[in-house]
């Protein structure tokens, strides 16, 4: 499936339905993960690391924190990242990492897709 097959509809205030469609079926087979606050994280682990396919289906802030070091694809949709260096945004087909330590606050928009890769397997517990 080409990710332009994907469902997105978006609704009032702030929300908005991401069908689980962007993934292909192997993804969502994944174990499965629903954060309050609308997000869906589907993992795949290693000794190493983490992949994770990450969907919000509304605008969500996320607190400073740090942890290893990410590197992440954006699927769909628009994130913002904090550091001590200032706000960066992304969106559709933008990719970002942040280094071990990286002190950073989050702010996933409604309709976000991402899928990433974290240097710690126990991240997700």
């Amino acid at each position: 499936m080409q990710a332009d097959q994907r469902i997105f509809c978006p609704n009032q205030k702030g929300t908005a339905r991401v069908s689980d469609n962007i993934f292909p079926v192997e993804v969502m087979n994944l174990p499965k993960i629903e954060v309050p606050g609308g997000v869906t994280i589907y993992l795949s682990k290693a000794e190493s690391h983490v992949v994770y396919f990450l969907t919000a289906a509304q605008d969500l802030d996320y607190p400073a924190h740090a942890h290893a070091a990410q590197f992440a694809v954006v699927l769909d949709g628009k994130l913002d990242v904090t550091t001590n260096s200032g706000t960066q945004s992304y969106s559709r087909g933008d990719r970002y990492y942040l280094p071990a330590g990286t002190e950073h606050c989050v702010k996933l928009h409604a309709g976000f897709a991402e899928m990433a890769y974290l240097a710690d397997p126990r991240y997700f517990g």
